[in-house]
């Protein structure tokens, strides 16, 4: 189990180092899919998954890795998929205990996947909405979620749970 400072670190330093290399231009937007064939990996799009279906499956020998996500989803929604994946990756694979961790994720809900899946989730929403640059963008754009969420390409819900865990929004309304 990580410390959530810690995994928030990881998922931004990876953010941090990918967008230096690899960004051609200022923006906020993190090409995932390009961020996980650099990291070995490869994303799937399949047809039917049944509910929380999405997953990955980690090569052990060479630790490379195969993420699946539902076809039935929107690409906004696999960006977030396939971050939260990642984030089962580096949190509970590459820095778990070799003699433990394990190699097939699949994605569940919070109540039954419980403190893991919730590290993956604010992994992925480190990874694609970093802290300072997420609340740069939200004053920027004056706090307009729709603007915010197409700046990193992730769904206005997702830029609304971050702005709200990160103290942007009330969380009344």
């Amino acid at each position: 189990m990580a410390n959530m400072k810690y995994v928030q670190s990881v998922a931004e330093r990876l953010n941090d180092i990918f967008m230096s290399r690899y960004s051609s231009n200022n923006s906020l937007n993190l090409d995932i899919l390009e961020l996980v064939e650099k990291l070995g990996g490869s994303v799937y799009e399949v047809g039917y998954l049944e509910a929380n279906g999405n997953s990955m499956v980690i090569n052990d020998s060479d630790d490379s890795f195969k993420i699946y996500v539902s076809a039935m989803d929107g690409k906004n929604r696999q960006k977030f998929t396939i971050a939260h994946e990642i984030g089962h990756y580096f949190i509970h694979y590459k820095d778990g205990n070799p003699e433990e961790r394990e190699t097939v994720y699949r994605r569940t809900n919070h109540a039954y996947g419980g403190f893991t899946e919730y590290e993956a989730n604010v992994f992925a929403a480190s990874l694609l909405m970093p802290e300072n640059k997420f609340k740069k963008s939200f004053e920027i754009r004056g706090g307009d979620l729709d603007l915010v969420a197409n700046d990193f390409g992730v769904s206005i819900a997702a830029a609304e749970v971050r702005a709200r865990t990160l103290g942007l929004l009330d969380n009344n309304g």
